[in-house]
Order: structure tokens, then sequence, then C-alpha cells
């Protein structure tokens, strides 16, 4: 009677604990998700480099070396292209226009980005000859003046030439379509910024300035061109 006193007792005791682990709630699974890093936006490129006749030479912008260039060559901002002596280059961009390169010349493409959308192309020559063709809208930059060319009503497209030899004056002649430029004009003691309007195979020559701060551009200027008031080229 003994013995089956004692196993009651026990009975009941394991009973009571796996009643309290029954109700006792199980711990809640908390999950670690992982944390990624967000991969950083691709750079688009600005054009590319479709046609050439070497040698043409390329520096991507943050680099000191030059690389040679092959045809269909993505550009990025800020890269810089040359053509060497006997070479020539054609650069399609992203919005509609061509660059010709012939011998002896640099560039540096730059990005156009009006209310957050690229409207229209642009680029900056240092040295030698360039013809500019564009559908839509193409800014050319040289030290001596900031140039807009664009189609004139009925007219598909709009070229213009820059001719910039060694140490002599800056040469613009726009071939069709309209074009005006904001060019500077320099004297001992002051710089003054007029907008002209230019006319079809009538160049212009503009003189070079002497120091780089006198050949930056800034937005203000872009801006200045665009909304402007232009004064008609004087035919000599």
């Amino acid at each position: 009677m003994r013995n089956r006193a004692i196993i009651a007792i026990v009975w009941v005791i394991m009973a009571s604990c796996i009643r309290k682990e029954a109700e006792t709630p199980a711990p809640a699974i908390t999950r670690r998700i992982p944390h990624t890093t967000p991969e950083p936006a691709k750079e688009l490129p600005l054009g590319f480099l479709t046609d050439l006749v070497p040698r043409v030479t390329l520096r991507r912008n943050r680099s000191l070396s030059w690389e040679d260039g092959k045809a269909s060559l993505a550009l990025f901002a800020y890269d810089a292209v040359r053509t060497h002596l006997g070479a020539g280059a054609k650069i399609t961009l992203k919005n509609g226009s061509e660059l010709q390169l012939e011998q002896d010349t640099l560039i540096i493409l730059s990005p156009s980005i009006v209310n957050g959308l690229e409207t229209s192309d642009r680029a900056s020559i240092s040295a030698g000859k360039l013809r500019g063709v564009t559908k839509r809208e193409l800014w050319l930059m040289t030290s001596a003046a900031l140039l807009r060319m664009r189609p004139k009503g009925k007219e598909t497209t709009a070229q213009a030439e820059v001719l910039i030899p060694a140490g002599k004056k800056i040469r613009v002649t726009l071939k069709n379509g309209e074009a005006s430029l904001l060019q500077r004009k320099i004297n001992k003691r002051t710089q003054k910024k007029e907008v002209v309007t230019l006319k079809p195979n009538k160049p212009l020559e503009l003189d070079v300035p002497t120091t780089k701060e006198e050949q930056k551009w800034e937005e203000a200027d872009f801006q200045t061109l665009s909304q402007a008031p232009a004064i008609e080229q004087k035919v000599v």
C-alpha cells in the first residue's frame, strides 16, 4: 500500500510539471535581416567614339594617363579626346549631336543638366579644328567664347566650325542653322561679355584670353546666353 501511495504522488507531481510546460508560451523567434548596401547608380555615357583615323588617344576623368582610343568606345563626363598628327575622329553624343575632330585637336565632354534632365550636348575645345553638327542643341566652349547652336525653321540640323590655331585668334563659322555666342571683350582694366548672333558662312574672329581665370565659364554664363537679347554679328 505504501508503495502504491508513493507512485501516486510521483504521478501527480509529473502531471503538474507537464501542465505548466504546456501553459508556458514558447519564446519568440527573432529573425535577423542581413544589411545590404545599395549599389551606386551606374554612370551613363555622354557619347561614343564612332569613327577614327589613328592615332587618337583618350584620357578618362580623374586619370593622369592617356590610352589609345578605339571605335565604339563609350565616353563619359569630363573625358578628354585628342587627335594626333594626321588623325581624325567622330564622336556621336547622346542628344543627337556629332563632333568631327580634325588632326591636332583636343576636346573635353561636359554634362548638360537643366531641371534634372539632360536636354543638350556640351563640349569644350582647347586646340585644333572641330565641326559640330546637331539635330537638337549643341554648346561648344572655347577660352574666348561660349557658342550655342540649333536647327532653324525647317532645317533638320545646325552646323558650325571652330578653329583654334596655335597662338592665333579663335575663328567661329556658322554653316547652317542658328547660333549665338557669348564673347569676352577684354582690355587692360575691364572684361565685358556680349551676346552676338552669328550669320551663316561669315567667320567671327575672337581674341584669346591671356589668363586661366579669364577662360572659365560658369553656369550663369549659360543662362545669360539662353536668355539675353543678342547683338547682330558685324560683317567686315
